[in-house]
């Protein structure tokens, strides 16, 4: 069996078993229009939609609706319910033509529905000069329709951020709208026509605008230490504005120009310190600032006009000279030649301190163990040793002749010392044998 027999074969099939079915369903076919199936005279239906066909008595069979129910004026909602000539069919209901006059869901026509914003009107409109608002209401006296109301555009839009320069034109997040013209905040904080917001003027002798308010420029930046010199010029925290320039804090207690504050001068005579302007003769006994500013005299100085320690000319107190030869040792005039003799801590010279195992004696600073065997400081500074007692031991004078012949300790000389099995005799010898 070729191809073409085989589709002839097909399409023979397929007409017999619709032709068996639509008979199953009672359809007479000479009654029915395309697409519609028929049981009976009371009912008819669509094989696409079951409300695309409707009996006709008229032509006595079912016919398909032009459109749908919905809209058919012939068959509006319903079959056979016929629309008037002046009406139109829609949503299924005969409606006069002024229904579409103001329906947003059906404006000028079924099925045409207005945006939420826009006005129905017998078409939708937005901003329409005719009507603005509501229906028939014209815009006049050169008048323009924005959002429903009538506006003059020369000044309406100069400063709406919503409708800047024409209805509708909106300004950007941070921006106003000046002049009809979007511009950034930031400029309006220096704009001196627009300072701070649209309009405001900054007017007079050196006006300007900074962070969005009139300033003098002549006068505003000198001392703003977030506006030293120029607008928005910032000193850093360590720094203070004055004269225009960003100046370290610590500057003011030694500016003489500036001293304690900006702009407080300190007379010709005066120097500024700490912040206060004085005189030179403050500098004379002021220990912390001891002949000038922040020359600061140790604890055991004195200050007359320079920090002095041990001065002749100032010893104790400024202006006490000491005379007759002595000199200034810690604040007293001292005798040299006597009282640098025994002091331990001016052992030969003011200030020569003699250490814990040392007594200070003649000037000189000795060990007190060299008292046992010094012959000149025998036991103490200054006991010299003469005659026949001519040696010193152990911190005693003693005749060299005798004192060591039987002298366990110090046999035959200072210092040596027998066993305990021995005896001195002159010399150490053993306790059994004789002495000679």
């Amino acid at each position: 069996m070729d191809r073409h027999t085989r589709r002839m074969l097909l399409m023979f099939v397929v007409t017999a078993f619709v032709a068996i079915t639509l008979a199953g369903l009672g359809v007479a076919h000479p009654n029915c229009e395309n697409d519609c199936i028929c049981p009976d005279q009371t009912a008819c239906t669509s094989v696409a939609a079951a409300s695309n066909c409707c009996w006709s008595k008229s032509r006595n069979k079912c016919i398909k609706v032009t459109g749908s129910l919905e809209s058919d004026p012939n068959n509006c909602g319903s079959c056979g319910n016929r629309c008037k000539s002046t009406e139109k069919c829609c949503d299924g209901q005969c409606k006069p033509p002024s229904f579409f006059d103001r329906d947003r869901l059906n404006c000028g026509s079924c099925g045409n529905r207005c945006f939420s914003f826009e006005l129905c009107c017998g078409t939708c409109v937005l901003n329409d000069n005719t009507n603005c608002g509501t229906c028939g209401n014209r815009c006049t006296g050169g008048k323009t329709c924005c959002n429903g109301v009538c506006k003059d555009p020369k000044t309406a839009f100069a400063a709406d951020s919503h409708n800047c320069g024409g209805c509708g034109i909106r300004c950007k997040r941070g921006q106003s709208c000046c002049g009809g013209v979007c511009k950034d905040s930031k400029v309006l904080s220096t704009d001196k026509k627009n300072c701070g917001k649209c309009g405001n003027v900054c007017r007079g002798y050196g006006a300007g605008c900074c962070g969005g308010k009139c300033v003098n420029i002549h006068t505003a930046y000198r001392k703003d230490p977030n506006n030293c010199g120029s607008c928005g010029s910032k000193c850093d925290t360590s720094k203070t504005c004055c004269g225009g320039q960003c100046i370290d804090k610590l500057n003011y207690n030694q500016d003489s120009k500036n001293c304690g504050r900006c702009g407080n001068e300190c007379k010709s005579h005066e120097k500024c310190c700490g912040g206060q302007c004085k005189p030179a003769s403050a500098f004379n006994r002021d220990r912390l600032n001891c002949g000038q500013c922040g020359n600061r005299c140790f604890d055991f100085e004195l200050c007359c006009r320079t920090c002095v320690l041990n001065d002749n000319t100032n010893c104790g107190k400024c202006g006490n000279k000491c005379r007759g030869g002595k000199t200034c040792c810690n604040g007293v005039c001292k005798n040299p030649k006597t009282d640098f003799a025994s002091d331990s801590h001016n052992c030969g010279t003011c200030g020569k301190k003699c250490s814990k195992d040392q007594v200070c004696c003649g000037g000189r600073c000795l060990s007190r163990s060299s008292f046992s065997t010094d012959s000149n400081n025998c036991g103490r500074c200054g006991n010299k040793c003469v005659g026949t007692k001519s040696q010193c031991c152990g911190g005693v004078c003693k005749d060299p002749k005798t004192a060591f012949s039987r002298d366990h300790q110090n046999c035959g000389s200072c210092g040596f010392k027998c066993f305990d099995y021995e005896k001195c005799c002159g010399s150490c010898i053993l306790k059994e044998d004789p002495c000679v």
